[in-house]
């Protein structure tokens, strides 16, 4: 796949992506913070984006299984999180 397409596969994604984690922010923060937690979301959406060439250079500069075993542990990292997150956004989201 092109580049470009990558691009525009991208942009289509975030557009659908985007409404619901802003929907979702507003919904579980404090009344007198929602602004200041749309715009974090915003914040860590174009960090995410700007971190998305990691991948590609990891993939190139190191041994295949070292590329993958980093991608794995920042997702069991990341689920870790969001798991011990689940009763929290219950109460507060509820």
């Amino acid at each position: 796949m092109s580049n470009k397409k990558n691009e525009e596969l991208q942009s289509r994604r975030e557009f659908f992506i985007s409404p619901l984690g802003l929907s979702f922010v507003s919904k579980v923060a404090p009344r007198h913070m929602v602004g200041l937690c749309q715009g974090l979301w915003l914040g860590a959406t174009a960090i995410g984006n700007l971190m998305i060439w990691l991948g590609p250079v990891m993939y190139n500069a190191w041994p295949i299984q070292w590329c993958w075993a980093v991608f794995l542990i920042v997702c069991l990292i990341s689920m870790a999180v969001m798991f011990g997150m689940v009763k929290w956004l219950e109460r507060v989201a509820c």
